[in-house]
């Protein structure tokens, strides 16, 4: 009886530390890309000072690309792996993301500032909706227990090589390196087998002491966009590495192939080095349904159907004419 009661312990023991691991969620969600047509590499190490100003290696754990004539698409994917049954990330709305530009398709990050193409659609408000915007949150787990940095720390993963990513993008499309003018996207994603859940807006501390389940003080979601934080030692670094990225090209190449929203290197260093706007947070269900809805959902913006067109057109001339009509009432 002791040596079954032994060798049950032991095998739980392996498929425990095993799962803890991540190793088999990360090789479950890189089949599945496989098997969607990406490219997928493990693990994408990078440079950059930790919090002591030591360099030191960092990585994410999944790097998938889909490539098809002119569109570079690169998925930065961190893989969060739950032990503790129904854990839980809860985030709070956000409400002001518009103020600062941001809608729902502001997770996928072009990267198109040296290409003749450009997107058709560049982040405009009035494409369909993946789902809502969000900003700090914590995992809740066991009885009563929370973790402020699971969250932030897998953000930090993603956020800590966009700048050198943007980068080689420009590298790429100022060399014509895919041989064809070619736009990239950075499109960073956590992947996770935790419940996510929006806490409702204008909720109060009273209302969830009174609450008597999750469900009735927030709403579940299969896929959030959250607005990560890029704290001032990150936007320097940013900045840093861009600029001279920059100021080191040659002056014509700016002048001939620089296109975007300015022609002041250092504005549009300050702009960029606060990216990435959004990171898509995605619960993993044993179909990769979730993932699936989020990769149709960037093909359609970066591939938008006529009748997407022609509904982005109209609900941009509805505007120019309400804006037309305040004008003459002025």
């Amino acid at each position: 009886m002791q040596e079954i009661e032994n060798k049950n312990n032991k095998e739980s023991s392996y498929k425990k530390a095993l799962l803890k691991s991540g190793l088999p969620f990360e090789y479950e969600v890189c089949n599945y890309l496989r098997k969607s047509g990406f490219i997928v590499d493990f693990e994408y190490p990078y440079i950059k000072d930790d919090e002591n100003g030591t360099q030191k290696e960092f990585s994410y754990d999944l790097a998938a690309s889909y490539i098809s004539i002119g569109h570079y698409l690169d998925f930065q994917i961190e893989c969060k792996y739950k032990m503790e049954p129904d854990t839980i990330w809860c985030f709070l709305p956000n409400e002001t993301a518009y103020m600062l530009d941001i809608n729902t398709t502001s997770f996928i990050h072009e990267v198109d500032a040296f290409s003749e193409k450009k997107d058709l659609l560049k982040h405009t408000s009035d494409f369909p909706s993946l789902a809502p915007i969000c900003i700090k949150g914590v995992e809740i787990y066991g009885k009563d227990q929370t973790n402020e940095k699971t969250i932030v720390q897998a953000a930090y993963q993603l956020s800590g090589s966009f700048t050198e990513k943007i980068i080689d993008d420009f590298y790429h499309e100022i060399n014509l390196l895919l041989v064809k003018d070619t736009i990239f996207y950075q499109i960073p994603i956590i992947v996770t087998n935790a419940n996510l859940y929006l806490l409702k807006t204008d909720i109060t501390t009273d209302e969830i002491k009174k609450s008597d389940s999750i469900e009735s003080i927030a709403e579940n979601h299969n896929i959030l966009l959250y607005t990560p934080h890029i704290d001032l030692i990150q936007k320097n670094r940013n900045f840093q590495n861009l600029y001279s990225f920059l100021l080191n090209l040659p002056q014509k190449t700016i002048k001939d192939k620089f296109k975007t929203f300015t022609n002041d290197i250092h504005h549009f260093s300050e702009v960029q080095s606060e990216l990435p706007r959004l990171i898509a947070i995605v619960h993993w269900d044993n179909e990769g349904k979730n993932l699936q809805k989020l990769i149709d959902y960037v093909k359609k913006y970066i591939w938008p159907t006529q009748e997407i067109k022609d509904m982005i057109l109209e609900k941009s001339r509805e505007r120019e004419e309400r804006v037309a009509k305040i004008r003459r009432k002025i």
